[in-house]
């Protein structure tokens, strides 16, 4: 179940005992399994009903803060109160949060140029997605050949250096972002001081849990603070901020189970 799980949850119980508790989770390779297709993702069936149960304000508030858009965030999880910050925290919204970076406006004229560039570049490749989400761009090559690939990455690299946006290699995956001093570090800040006030530190502990690279900068704003817990999914890494590991989305969902009050 990956690193130090008894350990984890030990801390995390100790934690609660005087202070409340606040979970930010990433979404696909996280909660759930990454699936061939964005809108092929499956829900296992007790997921909703764990958040539901974890999510008791003010005692507790979950934050789901994803890759994925904001519709999207909220056609998933429609029947929730949650709070969800979509685009790697360039939106969030929920308990009285309605926040968009005005920077990934201004860019999202940029990103339609962009993807239309891709498109064009990239309209022989067979399996490839384009997926725009208005102030991001993911350009899915799962399900691509092979030796397709690299003439993928080369290509996204080459059109996006002539735009102002940065590219990061997710999983099976290209993630096209505003070059943006932003990220969802600065999204669960942003959430914890309205949720808690800004001397957030003292009144509560949040844990974040993710799987992809773009979970480091939330890891690091709470090493950074000084405060919280941060798991990282997947195999081992050397170069994660995370100070514990789970294996995979069963485990996260099994370890979530552990906390849900009976």
């Amino acid at each position: 179940m990956g690193e130090r799980p008894d350990r984890l949850r030990q801390l995390i119980t100790t934690a609660r005992a005087d202070k409340r508790l606040d979970w930010f989770l990433d979404l696909d390779g996280t909660l759930v399994e990454i699936a061939l297709r964005p809108e092929a993702i499956v829900f296992p069936r007790d997921l909703c009903g764990i958040l539901r149960a974890l999510h008791r304000p003010p005692l507790s508030f979950v934050s789901i803060v994803s890759g994925r858009s904001l519709p999207q965030l909220q056609s998933l999880f429609h029947r929730e109160a949650i709070i969800l910050a979509g685009n790697h925290g360039l939106e969030v919204a929920g308990q009285g949060i309605s926040f968009v970076h005005p920077g990934a406006e201004k860019a999202s004229c940029h990103l339609e140029s962009l993807a239309d560039d891709l498109r064009r570049a990239l309209a022989g490749v067979p399996g490839l997605i384009l997926e725009n989400k208005q102030f991001t761009l993911t350009v899915h090559y799962r399900l691509v050949p092979v030796p397709e690939r690299g003439k993928v990455a080369r290509t996204v690299e080459k059109a996006a250096a002539f735009h102002p946006f940065l590219v990061h290699r997710a999983k099976e995956s290209l993630e096209i972002i505003p070059r943006l001093d932003w990220g969802k570090g600065d999204a669960v800040r942003l959430i914890l001081e309205h949720t808690r006030g800004p001397r957030w530190e003292e009144t509560t502990v949040p844990v974040c849990i993710g799987d992809d690279r773009t979970d480091e900068d939330a890891f690091g704003f709470l090493r950074r603070a000084g405060r919280g817990v941060t798991v990282r999914v997947g195999p081992r890494r050397a170069d994660t901020k995370a100070e514990f590991r789970l294996e995979n989305p069963a485990d996260v969902r099994e370890f979530l189970r552990s906390f849900v009050p009976s």
